[in-house]
């Protein structure tokens, strides 16, 4: 027994080195079937299956609407599986009580895609719909793409929507300046975990049971671990749980 386990130890250590190859091997190849399969790539993830819920002619107006005066830019395409995300929640929002509000909205991507899906659908047109920016300015010193003053440019894209109120100032100041007796749909694109964290909590008994809250960022890198944990913590502390997607999106219902 004793020479059994002696000629075997060799080929044990020999087997557990190779296993980290074959997981490499196995690891590469599914990623090539992915590369030459794929349906759907893009916002750091790509997938080979079904995405034809992207390309329904309804999704595709309000997709072509959303960039309505901006100019082509490569990074659009990203976009398809986060607005498809914000689409789906939002109309669990249109069945209940509250107004929509999107923090964070710089050329309004997301808000804009819903305004056109939704533009014939009176549970949307007849409750506000609150878009909060500065459109611009030195409170981005540490992000120069968002220092151009772009509210005129913003204001343009929803004009057509009377519905839609653009509130400018900074966050969370400029929220006393709207009604926000109850919410349905609280959409935070804000870059900053900590003011997402201190405005979510003040918020947080102004949404109506069943209320949509999106994270649009918090699987990414600006997110860390401490920020998360902040976040979650507060909502174990509410009951509550977030839906991870692998854009880096993250959303709840209200319970």
């Amino acid at each position: 027994m004793v020479k059994f386990i002696a000629l075997a130890r060799p080929l044990f250590v020999r087997a557990c080195s190779f296993f980290p190859s074959l997981k490499s091997i196995l690891l590469n190849g599914a990623l090539n079937y992915v590369a030459a399969h794929y349906s759907f790539a893009g916002d750091g993830f790509a997938t080979i299956h079904d995405v034809s819920y992207l390309s329904c002619p309804k999704f595709l107006k309000a997709w072509v609407d959303t960039f309505q005066f901006l100019p082509e830019r490569p990074f659009y395409h990203h976009l398809k599986y986060r607005l498809h995300i914000a689409q789906y929640l939002s109309s669990i929002a249109l069945n209940i009580d509250g107004v929509f509000l999107e923090l964070g909205v710089n050329y309004g991507y997301t808000s804009k895609f819903l305004a056109s899906y939704y533009e014939s659908d009176i549970r949307f047109m007849a409750r506000k719909f609150y878009l909060c920016d500065t459109w611009g300015g030195v409170c981005y010193e540490n992000h120069l793409s968002y220092q151009q003053d772009i509210y005129t440019l913003v204001a343009r894209r929803f004009v057509q929507y009377a519905n839609v109120v653009l509130n400018r100032g900074l966050l969370p100041e400029s929220l006393n300046s709207i009604e926000l007796t109850s919410i349905a749909y609280l959409f935070l694109d804000l870059n900053n975990a900590a003011l997402e964290l201190d405005i979510l909590e003040s918020l947080w008994s102004r949404l109506s049971l069943r209320a949509v809250v999106i994270f649009d960022d918090f699987g990414w890198s600006f997110y860390d671990s401490s920020d998360r944990h902040k976040l979650e913590s507060f909502l174990s502390s509410v009951n509550q749980h977030l839906l991870h997607f692998p854009c880096g999106t993250a959303a709840l219902i209200k319970s």
